[in-house]
């Protein structure tokens, strides 16, 4: 009577103590549970920074909850363990729903902080999306400024700025960065040097040439190979494709169709859009900026031809003029029997500058004013003096000052 009141004893209590971790058991799968509501209900969508910020740091603690309470979920694990072997009797309907609900909760656990996990990575994505699809519309905002401010330039003429500006922004823009002149495609050459210089050519830069092609390209084409390296693609086309990887990395996380997804999508078809728009811009501020070279190039070496045909045509106009002065003045001459041979307007090897022609009128006043000079030299009356004969002589002479004393 004794024994069996001990063996009813020892049941009852180990069948309090598998109550116990049972109960312990279901709190631990509610939480789980629950954890596991709370991070599905976490929408992926592409929301303000601050709201994104606010879901990733959630389903962070969430995480670290989840983690802090693995060592509970251990412990459980022991404790049924220990119970089980001091029992022996494992197959009792008690002990094998024990067993099973341990089981069980490692698997919601898992299943739980699993998803936790794909709904931090698709949030941290969404983020990183929004970061740089932000910083990509920024760029291509400046380089619509940036257009629209080399389209006024260019229209007031200041084409060497635009050349070397416009090569910077082309760079920006192409599809790739060092490609080469395709059919139809539009080609920059250096125009720094040449422009300043005054020279006829006509080129935009240094390095090699960079080429956007015309809309029949592919530069139209709605993707982005991925067969090409990155490095080959510009910079804003390494942000576009960028996005895209973000893009089908997020496709494999979201349900096909969802509304994420497809806002994605329609955000990076949106800045694509606005890309070969402002490439097509770019494409015809290089046209207009080569021709406006061209033009300028052309303008100048007609000038500069005008002004050559202009200084031959003075000699030659002078020469002629001279021939038919030659030509009125030689029977002139001839009838007269006079010779001119001192007139140097018949000496061809004169120059017949200005300088000269300022001379040849000053000559003859000079030689008149030195003629009127002589003239008042010799008419200055002497009187006495006249017949003095030492008056040209060098030694001391003695004379009156005022004039002869009376006599």
């Amino acid at each position: 009577m004794l024994e069996k009141w001990e063996s009813l004893t020892a049941r009852v209590e180990e069948t309090q103590m598998a109550t116990a971790l049972h109960r312990e058991l279901t709190a631990l799968r509610t939480e789980f549970k629950a954890a596991h509501d709370r991070l599905f209900s976490y929408e992926i969508a592409l929301e303000q920074p601050h709201i994104l910020d606010e879901r990733i740091n959630r389903i962070t603690a969430e995480l670290a909850a989840l983690r802090d309470r693995k060592a509970a979920m251990l412990a459980l694990n022991v404790q049924t363990h220990r119970l089980i072997t001091d029992v022996g009797n494992s197959s009792s309907l008690i002990f094998t729903a024990l067993k099973d609900g341990v089981a069980d909760l490692y698997r919601v656990w898992d299943e739980t902080f699993q998803k936790g996990n794909q709904q931090l990575c698709a949030l941290q994505a969404v983020q990183q999306f929004s970061v740089r699809l932000a910083e990509l519309q920024c760029a291509l905002r400046r380089d619509k400024d940036t257009l629209a401010v080399l389209d006024v330039a260019l229209q007031a003429g200041a084409t060497s700025e635009v050349a070397s500006s416009v090569r910077h922004v082309a760079r920006l823009l192409s599809e790739k960065q060092d490609m080469n002149c395709q059919n139809g495609g539009t080609v920059l050459k250096d125009s720094t040097t040449e422009e300043v210089s005054g020279g006829v050519s006509a080129k935009f830069g240094d390095s090699p040439p960079i080429s956007l092609t015309q809309e029949g390209g592919s530069l139209s084409d709605s993707g982005i190979s991925d067969s090409g390296s990155e490095q080959e693609l510009s910079e804003r086309e390494r942000r576009l494709a960028a996005l895209r990887r973000l893009t089908r990395s997020l496709e494999s996380q979201l349900a096909p169709g969802s509304e994420a997804l497809v806002e994605l999508l329609k955000r990076v078809e949106d800045a694509e859009t606005e890309l070969r728009d402002l490439q097509k811009q770019c494409r015809e501020l290089i046209v207009r900026t080569a021709a406006s070279v061209e033009a300028r190039a052309a303008k100048r070496t007609s000038n500069q031809v005008h002004h050559f045909v202009d200084k031959r045509k003075k000699p030659v106009a002078t020469e002629m003029s001279k021939e038919g002065a030659e030509l009125v003045v030689t029977p002139v001459q001839a009838k007269s029997g006079a010779t001119d041979g001192g007139d140097p307007d018949n000496e061809p090897g004169l120059p017949h500058s200005w300088v000269w022609r300022i001379l040849r009128a000053a000559l003859p006043f000079q030689l008149a004013l030195v003629a009127l000079f002589c003239a008042a030299c010799l008419l200055e009356p002497h009187c006495c003096e006249a017949t003095n004969t030492l008056n040209f002589s060098l030694t001391t002479q003695l004379r009156y000052v005022r004039g002869p004393p009376p006599v």
